[in-house]
C-alpha cells in the first residue's frame, strides 16, 4: 500500500497541479476545436448554422472543466485551480502562504503543461490552419491566450476583468462558506462551473473571463515560445499582456472584502440557527397535528350526516 505524502507543500502542490492541468487542458482543447474547425472541416456544417454562436461551446467547456478539476483536486487542496483564490484565502488567514507558494507552483506548471498536451494533439491542425493564411496565426495565437476586441480601450479591458474576477470570488467564498447549503450538499465544483459560465456568457464578450492568471501568462508564454503574431491593438498589446495576469489578484481580494463585509460576517450564530430550524420544524409539526384533527373531525360529521339521512 502506497504511503501518504507527509509534507503538506508536496500535496498541495500535486493537486493544483492535477486539477489545474484538467481544467486548461478540456478548456483550451475546447477552443481548439472551434477556431481549427472553421476550416479544417472538423465539425459538419448542419451542426454550425448561422445561428450558433460557438463562444457558448467555449463558455459551457469551461465551466464544466473548472467543476472536474474541482472534484480532483478538492479532497486534498480544497480545490484553488487558480492563484487568484489562493492568495485571496491567504489573506483570509485560511492558507499559509508558503501553502499558496505550492498552489501557485502547481497551478502554473498545470497549466502550461495542460496547453502542451492540447498542442500536441492539434499542431497538424493548427499548421494546416496557418498554411491557408500567414494571418492566421494569431488565431491560433488566441486559442492559448485571450485576446481582446479591436474596439477596446486598455482601462475598459481593466474594468471588465476586475468585474469578473470579484464577481468569480464573491461567488466562489458564497458557494464554498461552510455554513451555505450548497458547501454542505455537495453542490459546490457544479455550481462554481455554472458560475464560470455565467460570467463568460454574460461580460465575456470584449476579453473573455480572463479571471485565471495562471491560464493567461501561460498561455501568452506558450504562444511567445510558439512564435505566433501577438499583435494586438496599437497601444494596448504590453498593457494587455498584464491586465489579466495582475488584475485578478486585486478583484479576488476585492470580492473576499465584499463577501465579508455584506454577508459572511452576519451570518446568525451556529446555536440561533439551530434553534431557529428546531422552531420552525416543531411549527411545522403543530401545524401537521392540527391539519390532520381538522380533516378527522370533518370526515366524522360527514359520516354522521349520512347516517341521519
Amino acid at each position: 500500500m502506497a504511503s501518504v505524502l507527509r509534507s503538506g507543500f508536496v500535496r498541495l502542490l500535486l493537486a493544483e497541479f492535477l486539477g489545474t492541468f484538467v481544467f486548461v487542458s478540456v478548456t483550451v482543447g475546447a477552443l481548439a476545436q472551434v477556431i481549427l474547425s472553421e476550416t479544417s472541416r472538423l465539425t459538419n456544417d448542419a451542426l454550425l448554422s448561422e445561428s450558433f454562436d460557438p463562444r457558448m461551446v467555449v463558455f459551457l467547456a469551461e465551466g464544466l472543466a473548472f467543476c472536474l478539476g474541482l472534484y480532483v483536486a478538492r479532497g486534498v487542496s480544497g480545490g484553488h485551480l487558480n492563484p487568484v483564490i489562493s492568495l485571496a484565502l491567504a489573506v483570509r488567514g485560511t492558507l499559509r502562504w508558503s501553502h499558496m507558494l505550492a498552489a501557485w507552483t502547481g497551478q502554473y506548471l498545470g497549466a502550461f503543461l495542460g496547453m502542451t498536451a492540447v498542442y500536441s494533439i492539434y499542431h497538424n491542425a493548427a499548421d494546416d490552419f496557418i498554411s491557408q493564411d500567414i494571418n492566421r496565426r494569431e488565431g491560433v495565437a488566441s486559442i492559448f491566450a485571450s485576446h481582446p476586441q479591436e474596439n477596446s480601450h486598455w482601462f475598459l479591458l481593466f474594468i471588465n476583468v476586475l468585474l469578473n474576477s470579484t464577481l468569480f470570488s464573491l461567488l466562489y467564498f458564497g458557494l464554498n462558506d461552510k455554513r451555505s447549503d450548497a458547501r454542505r450538499a455537495d453542490h459546490f465544483p457544479v455550481a462554481l462551473g455554472l458560475a464560470i459560465t455565467a460570467i463568460g456568457l454574460s461580460t465575456g464578450f470584449t476579453c473573455g473571463t480572463a479571471i485565471n492568471p495562471a491560464k493567461s501568462f501561460s498561455g501568452s508564454l506558450f504562444s511567445a515560445a510558439a512564435r505566433w503574431d501577438f499583435d494586438l491593438v496599437p497601444g494596448v498589446t504590453l498593457l494587455w499582456f498584464w491586465i489579466p495576469v495582475v488584475t485578478p489578484h486585486l478583484g479576488a481580494v476585492l470580492g473576499l472584502v465584499i463577501y465579508q463585509a455584506m454577508i459572511g460576517n452576519h451570518w446568525p450564530p451556529a446555536q440561533k440557527r439551530q434553534t431557529e430550524r428546531r422552531t420552525s420544524g416543531a411549527l411545522e409539526g403543530r401545524i401537521l397535528v392540527r391539519q390532520n384533527q381538522v380533516l378527522q373531525q370533518f370526515t366524522e360529521t360527514t359520516e354522521d350526516v349520512k347516517v341521519l339521512s
